[in-house]
C-alpha cells in the first residue's frame, strides 16, 4: 500500500463503493515469520535493506524497498462522498462480497457515524480492511483528500474494538492507542505512508523529505507514540545544468547564454558528491556595496520549494549568485527532475533559470533521534 496524495477525479457516479481488489495473502516478508519485538527492529532491518539497495545501484533505493516490501493483505473499497457532480453527499455504504459479517458491521457503523472525519474537497475515500495489531480483526486504513492550498491528502488508521467496532473508545496510553493519524502535504511538501510488512507483521512507515534528507518514522500499528522509531538517509548529489525552456531576462543572445551555462557546470562539476554547500563568505561573489551585501541573492522564498545552497559563478565579467532550488512535492515520481538553477545578480536582479539533471546517492542511512538501531553507512 503506497499512498501518494492525487487531486480526486471526476467520478460519474455516486452513492457507490465498489470493491476494487482482495489481494491474496502472498506479499515479500522480510526476515523469519515471528513476530518483531518493536519498532527499533523493523527499522534495522529497513536500513540494511535501503544499504543493499544503495550499493545494487537502485536509482531510489529507499523507493525500492518500499516497493519490494509493501503490504498487499488488505481489502481495498472506494467510497463515494459526492454526487458524481461536486455536490457532498452523507457516505452511504453496502458491504462487499468477501468481507466477514464482523467487519462489514463495523464498517458500516463508522462510515454512518460521527467519527469518520470526512471533510474537505474529495469526491472519493480509499478504504482498506486489514488486521494491522494481529488480533484476528480487520483494522481501517481511511484515506482521502482534504484539498486546501498545500492539496493535503488526510490517513487515518483505526482499530476494530471487539465491542465497539471502528468508533471511537478509550485510548490506553501505555499499551495502544485506537486511533492513527497522519496527512500528506501534496504541494509544499516531500511525503509518503507506507504499510509494510516485516519479520511478518505489518508496520506503519512515513516518510518526511527535503533536499538531501529522507526521515523515516516506524511504528507498530496502534503502540504508543514512545515506542516509534526513525532513519534518516542522507544523501549526497550530482547535479548538470542545461538550458530551460525559460529565457534569461533581457535580450542575451545565445553566446552568453552558452557561456554562463558552461561557467555554471564548471562549478556544479567540481562540487559533485559534496556535502551541502556551506562555503560561507568564502563561498560568495564579492561585497560592493550595500545592495549587494547580502547573500545569497535570490530574494524571498515559497512554502513550494526550498533554497538548498548557493555558489558564486563568473561568467562574461561578472560574479554572479546561483542557488539550487529544490521543489517540493509528494507527486514527483523521478527525482532526477528534482531541482532547478537560479541565477541573480546584486539587488536581486533575475539573470537566468537552468533546468538540472540530478543524480542522488545515498551516503548514510543511521538512527533519527527517536531512537532505534546504531549508524550505518554507505561507501
Amino acid at each position: 500500500m503506497m499512498k501518494h496524495p492525487a487531486p480526486p477525479p471526476a467520478w460519474t457516479t455516486a452513492l457507490a463503493a465498489v470493491l476494487l481488489s482482495i489481494v491474496p495473502m502472498s506479499v515479500a516478508v522480510a526476515g523469519d515469520m515471528e513476530t518483531a519485538p518493536d519498532a527499533d527492529a523493523a527499522a534495522a532491518f529497513l536500513r540494511e535493506a535501503i544499504l543493499e539497495a544503495a550499493r545494487n545501484d537502485q536509482a531510489d533505493p529507499v523507493q525500492a524497498v518500499f516497493d519490494r516490501l509493501r503490504d498487499g493483505t488488505g481489502i481495498d473499497i472506494e467510497l463515494a462522498l459526492d454526487d458524481g457532480n461536486g455536490q457532498p453527499i452523507e457516505p452511504e455504504l453496502h458491504c462487499p462480497d468477501g468481507i466477514p459479517a464482523t467487519d462489514c458491521r463495523a464498517l458500516l457503523g463508522y462510515v454512518s457515524g460521527p467519527d469518520n472525519g470526512y471533510e474537505g474537497e474529495g469526491h472519493i475515500a480509499d478504504l482498506t480492511l486489514i488486521d494491522l495489531d494481529g488480533d484476528g480483526l480487520r483494522d481501517l486504513v481511511s484515506d482521502y483528500y482534504s484539498g486546501g492550498t498545500g492539496l493535503y491528502s488526510m490517513i487515518d488508521l483505526v482499530r476494530q474494538d471487539p465491542a465497539h467496532g471502528f468508533n471511537r473508545s478509550q485510548d490506553d496510553p501505555e499499551t495502544h492507542r485506537q486511533r492513527m493519524n497522519y496527512s500528506i502535504n501534496g504541494r509544499g511538501g516531500d511525503q509518503a505512508f507506507e504499510i509494510l510488512r516485516i519479520h511478518g507483521r505489518p508496520y506503519v512507515v512515513y516518510r518526511d523529505s527535503f533536499y538531501g534528507r529522507d526521515t523515516i518514522t516506524i511504528e507498530k500499528p496502534f503502540a504508543p507514540v514512545d515506542q516509534r522509531a526513525q532513519l534518516e538517509v542522507r544523501y549526497r548529489y550530482r547535479h548538470r545544468a542545461r538550458q530551460s525552456g525559460n529565457s534569461p531576462e533581457g535580450e542575451r543572445d545565445d553566446e552568453a547564454t552558452a557561456g554562463l551555462l558552461a561557467a555554471v557546470n564548471r562549478e556544479l562539476s567540481e562540487r559533485a558528491w559534496a556535502g551541502t554547500n556551506v562555503d560561507g563568505e568564502a563561498g560568495r561573489c564579492p561585497s560592493t556595496s550595500e545592495e549587494d551585501e547580502e547573500w545569497p541573492w535570490h530574494g524571498a522564498g515559497h512554502y513550494m520549494l526550498e533554497f538548498t545552497w548557493s555558489f558564486p559563478v563568473r561568467s562574461a565579467g561578472r560574479c554572479l549568485g546561483a542557488t539550487v532550488v529544490n521543489f517540493l512535492s509528494s507527486y514527483r515520481m523521478d527525482q532526477s527532475a528534482c531541482c532547478a538553477l537560479w541565477i541573480y545578480g546584486p539587488g536581486h536582479e533575475e539573470i537566468a533559470t537552468f533546468d538540472l539533471v540530478t543524480e542522488r546517492r545515498v551516503a548514510s542511512v543511521q538512527a533519527g533521534e527517536q531512537g532505534g538501531p546504531g549508524p550505518g553507512l554507505f561507501e
